[in-house]
């Protein structure tokens, strides 16, 4: 049986796994397209997401954790929101979607959080 906390976190992960993981292929393939496509290659268009790609990965890491250490799957979800804005404003990103992207993963760092001290607290 799912309880009121399970129906607020599945989506919020889903999301927070479809925004972190797949949209910067999505936008790096849509820039791709406006740019002239003889002279840059998809390839190229895709470095310019570097550090949402790098964030996506550290999401990626994290993300079998919620289950198995979910204390250190919080800590490396705020720790990837908070080295996106550094990596940002140090590479550079063509997207100003780096704010809804760092509130996601805090908001799911949080949530991450509050379970564990619930799953803590029922034992």
């Amino acid at each position: 049986m799912t309880d009121r906390y399970e129906t607020k976190f599945i989506p919020l992960l889903a999301g927070t796994t479809l925004w972190c993981v797949a949209m910067p292929f999505f936008w790096a393939y849509n820039l791709h397209k406006q740019l002239d496509p003889a002279s840059t290659t998809y390839g190229q268009v895709l470095a310019l997401y570097t550090p949402e790609l790098v964030t996506g990965a550290i999401f990626l890491l994290c993300l079998p954790l919620v289950i198995l250490r979910p204390r250190t799957a919080a800590a490396g979800l705020a720790c990837a929101a908070l080295l996106l804005p550094a990596l940002v404003y140090r590479v550079g990103t063509p997207g100003n979607v780096w704010p809804v992207t760092t509130v996601l993963l805090l908001l799911l760092s949080w949530r991450v959080h509050a379970r564990f001290v619930r799953q803590r607290r029922n034992t």
